[in-house]
């Protein structure tokens, strides 16, 4: 009787500490079966959705993962919020569900604009003004992949949204902040494609037509030859773009010199 404490008090704690971590694998081994099939399901997810938009050829996995992930996300996204609003009655979710339709139908639209053309014209754009100059030669014609002008120009474009937020007030930092701070739920579609979209489109589709209708346009009228006309073709995108950039830089100094001698005058 004396001994049974004793036993109890240095048992006790060992068949604890032993049914714990047997919890704890059980557990880990719940947690890792889990993991395993949702990233299974994700890459199978990801995987097919990428061959039904890209066909049949070699996809990265790290791609088809991401991708599977983000709609495994949304998926659960929106199971949620089914359940927390099915309590609420059948009026309140038609009003939901219309509502947040509403909002992917504006994300949508402006998702076309923002990130699908725009990066499409900007990495267009780019091919044509350093990538084709510098690497295919004027006897032998370029050909475009349009599918990767959009993903540099996606990457040009985060590039391009950085230097407005870190450059001088105007009126398109101004905007990109205003749609920062309304956020996905707060969306304005006609704000963004007035302010944003459309200056943007129209200043990256004049880049391209103008300087296309020069070269194949206007120059063969004075009876250049084909040679002189490829020539100018080829090299009259990164003349242009030096231009605009010259006459921008100009125009933005002589504007600040302006506001330099106003300052100047309003302090006498």
């Amino acid at each position: 009787f004396v001994c049974l404490p004793v036993c109890l008090f240095v048992c006790l704690p060992v068949c604890l500490s032993v049914h714990s971590n047997s919890l704890l694998c059980v557990n880990d081994l719940r947690l890792l079966i889990t993991l395993i099939c949702f990233f299974f399901v994700a890459v199978m997810t990801g995987r097919w959705l990428l061959k039904v938009w890209l066909g049949p050829g070699s996809l990265h996995e790290l791609y088809t993962a991401a991708l599977g992930i983000y709609i495994l996300w949304l998926l659960t996204r929106v199971g949620v919020a089914l359940l927390g609003w099915l309590p609420q009655g059948r009026n309140v979710v038609r009003e939901n569900i219309l509502r947040w339709t509403m909002k992917a139908g504006k994300f949508l639209i402006a998702f076309t604009f923002i990130g699908i053309i725009v990066p499409l014209l900007l990495g267009l754009l780019f091919e044509m003004v350093f990538i084709i100059p510098l690497r295919v030669p004027l006897n032998q014609s370029p050909v475009y992949f349009l599918w990767q002008d959009w993903a540099m120009g996606v990457l040009h474009t985060k590039i391009f949204c950085a230097g407005v937020l870190l450059g001088p007030n105007g009126r398109l930092k101004r905007a990109v902040e205003q749609i920062y701070h309304d956020g996905i739920q707060n969306i304005r579609l006609g704000f963004i494609v007035r302010r944003v979209a459309s200056p943007i489109i129209t200043i990256l589709l004049l880049l391209i037509c103008v300087p296309y209708i020069i070269a194949i346009g206007i120059i063969p009228m004075f009876g250049v030859s084909d040679v002189l006309q490829n020539f100018i073709y080829r090299r009259i995108y990164p003349y242009m773009v030096v231009a605009c950039v010259f006459v921008t830089v100009i125009a933005f100094q002589f504007r600040q010199v302006g506001q330099l001698f106003r300052h100047i005058r309003n302090d006498k």
